[in-house]
Formats: structure tokens, sequence, C-alpha cells
């Protein structure tokens, strides 16, 4: 942690730690005014997970929070003027790079104790305070999406140190219930399978 020795304040953030690409989202996010509540609906968040396939591997997209070591999947939060599925579909390009990928709604989760920001925020230098109606509970709603994981490069957001694939059965601890959301997307792309494969064997 570092002194401005011009206007005597600590830094937001140590640059050696982070990205070139981080320290100027970090910077711009301290310059800004935070998101305004209205700006977003309120108590409303999105978690994808992002499965990826090449062959015979079944992987999933999981994020790390800068200086943290919280891991998490991918999500965000929903504009009051934005439909749903098309703020799902901006979190996802924003991670993957890609378009018209396919996705399922499969599952709402809101449990009261759904909180982890203040630490994240704190842990990268912005005030839990600034940014308080982060701080709320939020209802997520889940998706999950099947994609090529050769096709992707994943690029972590400004509060993440990564944002990579790992093994179905070699997850890191993830953060809330988040390994419960997972776990459920599995279970539902397991059964959409086995549905659309004892549909096609009554095919004539």
């Amino acid at each position: 942690e570092k002194i401005n020795e011009k206007q005597g304040k600590k830094t937001i953030f140590e640059p050696s730690n982070l990205s070139s690409q981080q320290v100027y989202y970090l910077a711009a996010m301290q310059k800004m005014p935070p998101p305004a509540v209205n700006e977003h609906i309120p108590h409303l968040a999105f978690d994808s997970v992002i499965f990826g396939f090449s062959g015979t591997q079944l992987k999933i997209l999981i994020m790390e929070y800068h200086n943290t070591n919280i891991f998490a999947l991918p999500g965000g939060f929903v504009k009051k003027e934005e439909h749903l599925n098309d703020a799902v579909r901006r979190g996802l390009k924003e991670r993957t790079g890609l378009d018209n990928i396919y996705l399922e709604q499969f599952y709402t989760f809101g449990d009261a104790d759904r909180q982890a920001m203040r630490r994240i925020l704190a842990n990268n230098g912005l005030s839990p305070e600034k940014y308080s109606w982060m701080l709320d509970r939020f209802i997520s709603v889940a998706y999950y999406a099947l994609i090529n994981y050769q096709d992707v490069v994943p690029q972590p957001d400004a509060l993440s140190d990564s944002c990579q694939w790992y093994n179905i059965d070699a997850l890191p601890p993830l953060m809330m219930d988040h390994q419960l959301i997972v776990e459920k997307a599995l279970e539902t792309l397991r059964n959409n399978l086995d549905r659309k494969l004892a549909k096609g064997n009554m095919l004539p």
C-alpha cells in the first residue's frame, strides 16, 4: 500500500500486482461516480456456468478476484433498461469474446447470506461505502452455456486476477453458493442431454 505524497492519500491499488488493463479500469472506477442503484434493477444479479467441452474433457470457466483468494463464477448486474437475457449475453461476451452463445436459464438462487462483495471491493482498494448498493442482498438468476473451450481466450474483469478453465472434477473452492450453482447446472445439463438422446432413440 503506497502513499500519494502530493495528496497525502493512500493509493487504491498496488500497480506491481496488477496488469496494465486492471490498473486502467481500477483507476477509471475511482475517478467516475459509482454505478447508481437507479441504473440497475435492485437486488437482482446473474451467474453463468460456462461449460467448455472439446473431445472428452468438460471444463468450467472460473474467475479469481484480485488479492482475495476468492473464486467465483462469472456474473453481473442487470441495468434497468436491459433485458435479463441481454445482460447475461453481455457478460458472456466480455468474458469469452463470443456472440450468439446458446444460453439456458435453469434456476434462481436467493439464500439470505449471499454476500461477498465487501471483501472483494475492500481488497481491490475500492470503498465499500462508495459502492454500498453492491452490498445489498441479491437474488441471482443462473444460466448455463456449453461452448468449445478451444475457441475462447478468457478475459478477467477489472476486479479479477484471472479467468480460466478448470476441469469439472478439479474446481477450486467457490464463494457463497457457487458450488451449488455448478452442481445444479451440471444436473440440468445431464438431464437435458439424456432427454435429447431418449427423444432421438424414439425416432424411426
